[in-house]
């Protein structure tokens, strides 16, 4: 993962939690001054709150949002830790079909994949990290589009209401558009 953590972040708090190893290595861009805890006192402290498994899966959407293009290098931990809270998640089967009719979120896919349909063809495969609703985001989801599931699958909602103050998304999510508007017209893919 590339992305840049500000002042409150936690380092190592997943690994900490399940007592192992870090995987991850951090380099400081400038003076960072740190307070070190121990991990025990940390998990004492979220045990003794009855918060352990929703803490570490907040955590894990968390980490999920700085490993994707549209939340992970720009958008701060504070604006992280309140997207993270507000995901839902959501499974579908192989064949399940996302439509303008059932899209009201932005959906970014956690595991499996779905395939864009447009007009009855095929015209490109999104897998994990990739959003379904990016052109809905935009305001621009045509009727004549739909994601089916390629296997059992599960994405991360996030409401709109939750990205609209973010300049950051708005403006990657605005790219996307313009990249997708840009390959229509070259006649390269279907929106």
């Amino acid at each position: 993962m590339e992305g840049d953590l500000t002042a409150g972040s936690f380092l190592g708090e997943l690994p900490g939690i399940e007592q192992r190893p870090s995987v991850r290595t951090y380099r400081a861009k400038s003076f960072v001054k740190a307070l070190s805890f121990p991990a025990k006192l940390y998990i004492d402290i979220i045990e003794r709150h009855g918060l352990l498994k929703e803490i570490s899966e907040l955590i894990q959407r968390r980490y999920f949002l700085q490993r994707t293009r549209l939340f992970g290098d720009s958008v701060s931990s504070p604006v992280q830790e309140r997207l993270a809270n507000g995901m839902t998640s959501r499974h579908f089967k192989k064949g399940d079909t996302l439509s303008r009719d059932n899209i009201s979120s932005l959906m970014i896919i956690n595991e499996g994949s779905f395939s864009r349909v447009y007009e009855g063809q095929v015209t490109d495969t999104l897998g994990v990290g990739d959003g379904s609703g990016l052109a809905l985001a935009m305001g621009q989801m045509r009727e004549d589009v739909s994601f089916v599931a390629n296997s059992s699958a599960e994405v991360f909602e996030i409401p709109m209401m939750a990205i609209q103050n973010i300049p950051t998304v708005r403006w990657k999510l605005f790219e996307e558009y313009r990249r997708r508007r840009r390959l229509i017209s070259l006649g390269n893919i279907s929106q």
